[in-house]
């Protein structure tokens, strides 16, 4: 293929004229540029010269490409259903790429390994899958090499994008309320230091709509780690005597509810209304569960857009993005028995 300097020659002008030209950096306004960058051009397609894309990234600095980073424990990086998807979608419709680089706590740490990865992955920033107890030190390491990022489904002061939990709950709980019930409880299991915003979140829009209504919040927990035949005799316990909750939001374990109410003889929804959350809708063994939905693609979508934005403006700190949930109606709710 020719070199510049073949153009150059072959075009009658310097070599950095016939870069300019090639490039596109000319600004062409006067007939006399326009009609000398048309010249080269032709030459140039004469010739049989082709732009090298990844040579000219390389001189510009920028790749056209995000980085996914994930951690090497699946629990702290979970792609929830969509997520992939929407960041695909949005980066193709500016067109951009995804490259992914799965790392562990300790190389997220070394000052070296992120502007390694942009390297290796030829990429321009970074979008940070990495739910909760990051790394010590991490962002710190992000800041200081001034690496543009995005950190996807986490609570942070700026450069985030995550999902409406409180108001998730807050709307699931005020359902219930209308549909008349008044014993409603929350489930969840118990949270070791460091877990993910969402704990708190879900349950406080629950206790934020039960004190709206004038109602007392009730929690219900289980152990982290506990084994459905572990849990059950517990759950049996929360679903016995005459102030049992006639309605549960959980956290999830939607199906230890079901399990417990059916071995105690109730019926879901008629003695036991249940709204979850959930990534999308799946059966609960044979209902439909009433839900309110993680938002995954939106997520994803929003994330990327956000890195788009960064990667103009570097050293802009932009606020968190909040991405509502959708409440998906199922057959797992109904008025209380009393009402």
């Amino acid at each position: 293929m020719p070199t510049l300097d073949d153009i150059a020659a072959a075009a009658g002008v310097s070599r950095n004229a016939a870069s300019r030209a090639l490039s596109g950096r000319t600004k062409a306004t006067w007939p006399s540029v326009r009609e000398r960058v048309d010249h080269i051009r032709r030459v140039a397609a004469e010739l049989g010269y082709r732009p090298h894309a990844a040579a000219r990234a390389l001189s510009e600095r920028r790749f056209a490409c995000a980085a996914l980073i994930m951690g090497t424990e699946s629990s702290r990086s979970t792609l929830i259903h969509g997520l992939l998807d929407g960041i695909i979608t949005e980066l193709d419709a500016n067109q951009h790429r995804l490259s992914v680089a799965r790392l562990s706590d300790d190389a997220l740490v070394e000052p070296a390994t992120l502007p390694q990865v942009l390297r290796e992955c030829s990429a321009d920033g970074l979008l940070v899958n990495y739910t909760h107890a990051a790394p010590k030190g991490m962002r710190q390491v992000l800041e200081a090499a001034g690496i543009p990022a995005v950190w996807i489904n986490a609570q942070r002061e700026v450069d985030c994008v995550h999902p409406d939990d409180h108001g998730g709950a807050h709307a699931a709980t005020a359902e219930l309320l209308r549909l008349g019930h008044r014993r409603i409880a929350y489930l969840e299991w118990h949270q070791h230091p460091g877990e993910h915003y969402s704990f708190d979140a879900r349950r406080g829009g629950y206790e934020h709509a039960m004190r709206e209504a004038g109602l007392p919040p009730r929690s219900l927990y289980l152990p982290a780690g506990t084994a459905v035949e572990d849990s059950l005799p517990v759950v049996d316990e929360w679903l016995t005597g005459p102030e049992r909750p006639t309605a549960v939001l959980a956290y999830c374990f939607a199906e230890i509810l079901y399990l417990g109410a059916r071995l105690r003889g109730l019926s879901v929804p008629k003695d036991l209304s249940i709204s979850t959350f959930m990534e999308r809708p799946l059966l609960l063994i044979d209902r439909q569960p009433t839900a309110t939905l993680v938002p995954g693609y939106e997520l994803g979508r929003a994330s990327a857009a956000m890195l788009l934005d960064k990667f103009a403006a570097p050293t802009v700190a932009l606020a968190p993005r909040v991405i509502p949930m959708t409440y998906h109606s199922g057959d797992t709710i109904a008025p209380p028995p009393e009402a």
